[in-house]
């Protein structure tokens, strides 16, 4: 005759093990994904950066040109 409480106790302790197994695994993805995230919102504020300084150089060459046709006219 089987043992009851034994039976469930390795039932028990299996289960925690591939719960734990599990959890682990999860981890790893997660702190991948956090890597891939981090990277990616890295390159998007160099980007965004780069396109705030962008403008602001054109801008001040189009006053200068309108500045010049003022002074002309």
């Amino acid at each position: 005759m089987v043992n009851l409480g034994e039976a469930y106790r390795k039932l028990i302790g299996k289960t925690v093990r591939a719960a734990r197994a599990d959890k682990q695994k999860t981890k790893e993805r997660r702190t991948m994904n956090e890597g891939k995230t981090n990277k990616k919102r890295t390159k998007n504020e160099q980007k965004t950066n780069k396109r705030r300084c962008e403008p602001h150089g054109q801008i001040e060459k189009r006053r200068r040109k309108s500045d010049a046709k003022a002074k002309v006219s």
